[in-house]
């Protein structure tokens, strides 16, 4: 059974409910590239009513989902303990909601197609006219709140029993007690931190026939392309994030082509492309970078998830502050 705060996880944009805050006015909903953020109007603070869509987090990428139990045992713990704390939220939301809430039971009468709405205390019936309908909005969203609230604090204390025994440690023993002869007869299912990144970094590839010419190098003494891409490979170095420059990707097409960077969260173990886009004032540049973007999207590379994009032009060139902030995101 899905959670509040799950069903609204989706990449998909949600259908906004005709009332999101309890009144005339709505809270309005920022749009990003990892989803819905709630951003509270100004009306919605003043009533203290509240719109409870929570952050949307992005998908574990299609790469990582195939890449096998190891490579998705650390966004599957973020993404528990986002709900964990979505969940929190809406609760605590609600639990203030309820302490000014009507008291007033609602009373609903069907005339016609319509509906009337009366607030009932005492016995005694109230008409609702339609200029106070906020007064039944409120009763109605505190009956639903009364319902919802007991279910949460369920799924709450679920979540907080299933964290607190979960302990893929265990697992990851189990593979670490076997004798060494057996350890080489034997492909774990589960392994370390420091097991899985010592296998990441050990790869070997065929490089891009067309290398750099030498002129410029990184810290790792790699030869790269740019200027720009010296910045980020030393960035990346230096906050110790592994990555292989250049390493081939094959496409739905057929076609292999070479990332820039291919980098890996370690605390996750995520693995993220990093194109720099570095002539976008360039119409036939900019042209066949699009191509590349809707090939990548049939591969399950998308940007914001599991594909980093930077851009420069010859009036704009890169921002080391924001490729700082890139690598805080989504590679510490």
């Amino acid at each position: 059974m899905q959670t509040p705060a799950t069903a609204l996880r989706t990449r998909e944009r949600p259908s906004l409910p005709a009332n999101c805050v309890l009144g005339k006015q709505r809270c309005s909903i920022a749009y990003t590239r990892n989803g819905p953020q709630d951003t509270k109007s100004r009306a919605c603070k003043e009533s203290q009513l509240y719109c409870i869509h929570v952050k949307c987090q992005p998908k574990p990428p299609t790469a990582c989902k195939k890449a096998g139990t190891n490579q998705i045992k650390g966004v599957f713990m973020d993404q528990i303990k986002q709900t964990l704390s979505d969940l929190m939220t809406i609760t605590n939301k609600i639990q203030i909601f309820l302490k000014t809430a009507p008291k007033e039971n609602l009373r609903i009468c069907k005339k016609g197609r319509n509906y009337q709405f009366y607030a009932e205390k005492n016995r005694k019936r109230t008409y609702i006219a339609k200029k106070n309908i906020q007064e039944a909005h409120k009763i109605a969203q505190r009956d639903y709140f009364k319902k919802l609230l007991p279910l949460l604090l369920q799924n709450t204390k679920t979540i907080k029993q299933f964290i607190a025994q979960y302990n893929p440690k265990q697992l990851e023993q189990c593979f670490l007690s076997l004798p060494q002869a057996r350890k080489q007869l034997v492909k774990p299912v589960f392994i370390d931190d420091q097991s899985f990144l010592n296998q990441w970094k050990s790869r070997t590839f065929e490089p891009k026939k067309d290398q750099p010419d030498g002129s410029l190098r990184t810290f790792k003494n790699e030869s790269v392309r740019s200027k720009s891409e010296v910045i980020i490979a030393n960035l990346l170095y230096t906050k110790k994030v592994p990555y292989y420059y250049e390493y081939p990707l094959e496409l739905k097409n057929g076609l292999t082509v070479y990332p820039d960077f291919f980098c890996l969260n370690k605390r996750t173990r995520r693995e993220i492309y990093w194109e720099h886009c570095g002539r976008m004032d360039d119409p036939e540049y900019t042209s066949h970078l699009t191509r590349k973007l809707s090939e990548y999207s049939k591969k399950g590379i998308f940007p914001g998830q599991n594909l980093i994009l930077t851009f420069e032009t010859a009036a704009t060139p890169l921002d080391t502050k924001h490729v700082e902030r890139l690598i805080e995101v989504f590679l510490e």
